[in-house]
């Protein structure tokens, strides 16, 4: 997983019957991480590591260790409220969240332990998270000439570069080379949930990110 989210909320469609279904699908969650003052020695190869259990990842940036994770129970923001202006620096973060993720992991990288840390940055993001957990790519229906990418499932900024190729190689060819199928806006058609479920389950698939064995 990228460590950057995407920052754009993805304001979810709500105007026709074909534009709700992609709202029955989307939902935003706010997304943090945080880059505490420790610098550390380490391998050039050092890799991204998660711990799947506790939800939380911890990588290597700028000198210091980087650490994000999922809460259970993230704050749900409805993008149709957000002002035209909306700024991402608006977002209420809570870094008591963050210091529950590193005492989660504190036996794995027991860094984390100690109480002198200093956080150096505490970021932010409104990534938007479909019901199942996959991106939502490819035409709208029933809405001539719109196209959609969105539901970035906090791996948009990673992604959107080989989904922007096959957008773009869909809508000049008619087709895309990759297989877009398991994430078209199709899945969703006829699919239609109400507010309460659609909420409950993005939260789900945000807070359960890392299992496989979600379902």
């Amino acid at each position: 997983m990228s460590a950057a989210s995407p920052p754009s909320p993805g304001a979810p469609p709500t105007a026709t019957s074909s534009r709700r279904s992609c709202r029955s699908a989307i939902a935003a969650r706010r997304r943090r991480w945080a880059r505490p003052c420790c610098p550390t020695r380490r391998p050039p190869d050092f890799p991204i590591a998660r711990v799947i259990d506790a939800h939380v990842y911890v990588r290597h940036e700028r000198g210091g260790l980087m650490l994000g994770g999922y809460e259970s129970d993230p704050l749900q923001v409805d993008a149709t409220t957000l002002s035209p202006t909306f700024e991402m620096a608006e977002l209420p973060l809570d870094i008591d969240v963050l210091r529950r993720l590193a005492a989660s992991v504190a036996d794995q990288f027991p860094i984390f332990q100690d109480s002198a840390i200093q956080i150096a940055e505490h970021r932010g993001g409104l990534p938007t998270l479909t019901t199942d957990d996959r991106y939502l790519v490819g035409p709208l229906p029933g809405v001539a000439g719109a196209w959609v990418m969105s539901g970035c499932c906090v791996g948009g900024l990673s992604a959107s570069p080989a989904l922007g190729e096959a957008l773009a190689e869909w809508i000049v060819n008619g087709t895309s080379e990759l297989d877009l199928s398991e994430i078209s806006t199709a899945r969703f058609v006829g699919r239609e949930v109400d507010e309460a479920e659609l909420r409950e389950r993005c939260r789900r698939a945000y807070a359960t990110h890392y299992r496989a064995d979600r379902e």
